[in-house]
This record gives C-alpha cells, sequence and structure tokens, in this order.
C-alpha cells in the first residue's frame, strides 16, 4: 500500500510516478529495475521515492493490483461477449483488452510483463493476485458458455483452455520490449489465437492416428 504522502499529491503528480515506475518495470522486470532510474527519470530525491512507497516490491504491487483491476473491468463487460462457444468468446475479450492496449500501452505490457516475468522474486505474489482476481471476474466469460458443444466433459475443456491460453500469454512476451509496436503484438497474437482455434476445432493431423 502507498503512503498517505503519496495520495496526497495531486492526481497528475501520482500519474507521473506510477508510469515512471511501469515504464522502469516493464523495460527491464523486477529484479532489474532501479529505483535509481525511477527518480532520475522523474526529477525526484531517491528518499522522497520512498516516502511514497517504502520499498520497490510494495510500489510494483500496487501498480499491478491497479492495472489488473482495470483488465478485470473490461472482462465483466457483457456487452463484448455473443458467442456461446467459450474459444470464441475468449477471442471476443481479445478484441476488448486489444482496445484496452491501444488505449493504454503501457499500463498493458506492464500487465502482461508482469504475470510472464516468472524469475521475479515477486512472482508469486503477482499469480497469487492475478489468480484471485481471475477466479472472482471469471463469470462473464464462463457465464455464457454452452458446453453441450463439446465432446469433452467441463473440466477438460477448462483443463484445454488454461493450456493452449498460457501458450499464447507466453508467446507475447518478446514482443512487449521498450521496442512495443501495437500493431505487431496485435498481429502476434491474432496468430495465437488462430492456432488456438484450429486446434481445438481440428487437431493437428491430416489423418488423426488410432487412440493407443
Amino acid at each position: 500500500m502507498l503512503s498517505k504522502t503519496f495520495h496526497n499529491l495531486p492526481q497528475q503528480r501520482q500519474q507521473r510516478v506510477l508510469d515512471a515506475a511501469m515504464r522502469e518495470f516493464t523495460a527491464r522486470g523486477y529484479e532489474a529495475a532501479s529505483t535509481n532510474r525511477i527518480v532520475a527519470d522523474l526529477g525526484i530525491a531517491k528518499g522522497t521515492l520512498f516516502k511514497y512507497a517504502r520499498s520497490k516490491e510494495v510500489l510494483y504491487l500496487h501498480i499491478y493490483q491497479q492495472v489488473i483491476t482495470e483488465l478485470s473491468q473490461v472482462q465483466d463487460d457483457p456487452a463484448i461477449y455473443r458467442s456461446p462457444d467459450l474459444f470464441l468468446r475468449v477471442e471476443e475479450l481479445f478484441e476488448a483488452l486489444l482496445a484496452y492496449a491501444a488505449r493504454e500501452p503501457l499500463r498493458y505490457r506492464f500487465s502482461m510483463r508482469a504475470s510472464l516475468d516468472t524469475a521475479a522474486s515477486v512472482h508469486t505474489r503477482v499469480e497469487a493476485m492475478r489468480r484471485s482476481i481471475s477466479s472472482q471476474h471469471m463469470g462473464a466469460v464462463l457465464g455464457g458458455v454452452d458446453w453441450s458443444l463439446y465432446a469433452l466433459p467441463r473440466l477438460e475443456v477448462l483443463e484445454l483452455f488454461t493450456w493452449v491460453l498460457g501458450g499464447a500469454r507466453a508467446a507475447a512476451i518478446p514482443a512487449l520490449g521498450p521496442e512495443y509496436d501495437h500493431a505487431a503484438y496485435e498481429t502476434l497474437m491474432r496468430k495465437q489465437l488462430g492456432l488456438m482455434r484450429r486446434l481445438v476445432r481440428g487437431g493437428i493431423y491430416r489423418n488423426p492416428p488410432e487412440e493407443p
């Protein structure tokens, strides 16, 4: 939690501090990020930054909590979902998230980098926060799914969904660095979603082999 001193700052000043921290964390990851570079970017003393947040970890987790809360609000909007197919609903959600990424590229890149920065000492905390928020806000995605569309039991469909979506997320990380290009990122993720769709609908075999 950030300090009362931070919250007493004008809103514009608060956002400047958070944006400077996000730029550093997104470009370098948590471990390599430097509070020295953050304060140099802001033009303030290091002691001032630590009056706002008592540690780099506190600052990082505050920003992550803020951004994933915004993303969960995007996910909760029932207007974005039209299909009863879970995998098409994921694509519909992705379109909404792309719109968010276009509006807030730094915040979106930060959230993705945080989730995929598995070597970071804070990764366990980040994943716990992500899972907690995700479990609280999956209703909008799953609520309109027609499970009779699938030959597999519901739990297996969800397991497959989690697996392929995790692969798509992992493929995103090279595109999230300092030279981020939104159009290139969109192309990459559309490719990943297309592969997901082909896998779950038709498999990869020209002539499916018999079960062993």
